[in-house]
């Protein structure tokens, strides 16, 4: 069966990396026998617009660009219905999500997960108004994205992996409340908190490994007070997915969340900025809530 596929590309994704390989692209998928049309964004909301524009048009909406672009993509196929599958192509900052779904950064392995056509329905989670699909960073993880969409002399991992490091030394842990599912968690200063519907954030910091894109939870991890040096010794279990059993961490499963502080929080849902001068929260998850094409099994 011969498939349409519209691709919503983002031009300033993964600093302009989406652009550059749409020639490299349209190579592989001319070879296809399913036929592949390109949107290109032009300002920030754009995609969503497109998605409107094209809905009923494919069989499939794929975003090519990175988490953020994967997030607006998926609004627009959310307030048109919900029923259109979501393909994306990696090649963002982070791409996080598209690690959770197993989803490969090689381009030719990405289009050939398109084409198989697996789709699988996934949760969905909410941040106040605004919804995310992989996770949220409050505090330290959201600070340094905030520092990382900052540098200009940098790019793509590299700006990651630096920006980590040299955050820590003007970040300060946050005294909140949190509040899982009605039940309030100890009071003390938190360095990190992470909530995630996926497995990695920060370009492949796995703080929350045993979540599952579509068991109706979303999976918390939060770092109490740290020494910068006790964080810095304990980055290969950030990687590796053994935060859990680091002492100053605690892990946790919800479906609600409430946080409430008395300074603005830093934060990030999907790599992107939650740029409202905010100091209470409702984090929640939407199950089965979009179809996605991915590679991953639970």
């Amino acid at each position: 069966m011969n498939r349409k596929f519209g691709i919503i590309i983002n031009p300033v994704a993964g600093r302009g990396k989406p652009l550059r390989l749409l020639s490299k692209i349209k190579q592989i998928t001319d070879k296809s026998d399913d036929q592949f049309d390109y949107f290109k964004t032009e300002y920030a909301g754009n995609a969503g617009q497109i998605v409107s524009r094209i809905y009923s048009k494919y069989d499939a909406i794929v975003a090519f660009g990175g988490d953020g672009t994967a997030n607006e993509v998926i609004k627009g196929v959310l307030d048109n219905g919900g029923e259109v599958p979501v393909g994306i192509i990696p090649e963002g900052t982070g791409n996080d999500l598209a690690r959770s779904l197993e989803i490969s950064s090689n381009l030719a392995k990405a289009i050939k997960t398109l084409t198989n056509f697996d789709v699988q329905k996934i949760d969905i989670g909410k941040i106040n108004d605004n919804i995310f699909v992989n996770g949220v960073g409050i505090g330290y993880d959201g600070y340094a994205n905030i520092n990382t969409k900052k540098r200009k002399f940098l790019k793509g991992k590299l700006s990651y992996h630096f920006t980590v490091i040299s955050s820590l030394f003007s970040w300060k842990s946050i005294e909140f409340e949190i509040k899982i599912d009605e039940k309030k968690l100890s009071p003390g200063k938190t360095f990190l908190l992470a909530i995630g519907n996926g497995k990695a954030c920060g370009g492949g910091l796995q703080l929350n490994p045993k979540a599952i894109v579509n068991d109706g939870l979303l999976d918390i991890c939060r770092i109490n007070d740290v020494s910068k040096f006790k964080v810095i010794r304990n980055l290969p279990s950030l990687k590796n997915g053994t935060v859990g059993e680091i002492d100053v961490v605690d892990v946790y499963r919800g479906k609600k969340i409430l946080i409430k502080s008395n300074q603005k929080l830093p934060i990030h849902y999907d790599g992107e900025i939650y740029t409202n001068d905010t100091k209470k929260m409702e984090l929640s998850i939407i199950p089965q809530a979009i179809n996605i094409i991915g590679n991953w099994k639970t």
